[in-house]
């Protein structure tokens, strides 16, 4: 598979290995596989805002969305809504949001 233009092999509808049948072995390898991941994922709370990840949405997510904004504007990790673009909409959630994030867990 390859991302070669103008036509990227990825995409063919015949790679697409979860429109696929599985056979019942498989079928209980993926469904174990995606519980663990979705265990896994759980773990570690979504922090809106935390954009350099150390725990806490402040002054200096403020700072940081405040240069990228301004210097890029495009999506980046402060693009909060997900539009593609780091705007005042992503500043009003990083207000929203400040303060520590959810703690995470471990696994075992």
């Amino acid at each position: 598979m390859d991302q070669n233009q103008p036509k990227p092999t990825l995409d063919d509808a015949d790679k697409n290995l979860l429109t696929q049948t599985l056979s019942a072995p498989l079928k209980a390898i993926y469904d174990d596989l995606t519980a663990k991941l979705d265990r896994m994922l759980a773990s570690q709370p979504a922090c809106v805002g935390d954009g350099n990840i150390d725990g806490v949405v402040n002054a200096q997510d403020q700072d940081n969305w405040r240069m990228i904004s301004q210097a890029w504007g495009l999506s980046s990790t402060y693009d909060l809504n997900f539009d593609g673009l780091t705007n005042d909409a992503d500043r009003d959630l990083l207000a929203r949001n400040a303060g520590p994030c959810a703690k995470a867990y471990s696994l075992y």
